[in-house]
């Protein structure tokens, strides 16, 4: 009677460790299956304080540059979206697009970034300089950004 209760026993337990060995190769597979994929739209969004502002790119379209002053005032700023080109010290990339009244030079620099209003941590500071072909106003923003819908940095094309 022991032997029969060790070898049911012993049985059970060899069953138990074979299907948390075929459930770990499940896991494994599902791992390859879900590779991140680029969704159409929004690829990199930013913002900064004083004054407020928000930049979104939309990497296969236009980025969006919106800045609101303490006054409400509003300046909008809408330029295709270049292809990004290296900067090497520091490693960064840079997008200029050319508005028909505005330059938005976005550079992106991948170090991690504390938004100073909320205290949001974000992968990546970002720096907009926008500049006016039409007055001689210029102005440099600094804020904090992510990529979206599985863009990255590395991932990036260059010219």
């Amino acid at each position: 009677m022991k032997k029969t209760l060790f070898f049911i026993a012993f049985a059970l337990l060899f069953v138990a460790c074979g299907n948390d060995q075929a459930s770990s190769d499940t896991e494994e597979t599902t791992e390859e299956e879900t590779a991140p994929t680029l969704v159409p739209g929004i690829g990199f969004k930013g913002l900064g304080n004083n004054p407020t502002w928000t930049l979104e790119i939309d990497f296969e379209k236009e980025m969006t540059f919106v800045s609101t002053e303490s006054t409400g005032s509003v300046t909008t700023i809408v330029a295709p979206t270049p292809t990004a080109y290296n900067l090497n010290n520091p490693s960064a990339l840079r997008y200029r697009g050319e508005a028909p009244d505005w330059t938005l030079q976005v550079t992106i620099l991948p170090f991690g970034c504390q938004d100073s209003k909320t205290g949001d941590n974000f992968d990546n500071q970002i720096i907009v300089k926008v500049t006016s072909k039409t007055t001689p106003y210029e102005e440099t923003f600094q804020g904090c950004g992510n990529y979206q819908n599985g863009y990255t940095f590395e991932g990036t094309e260059f010219n």
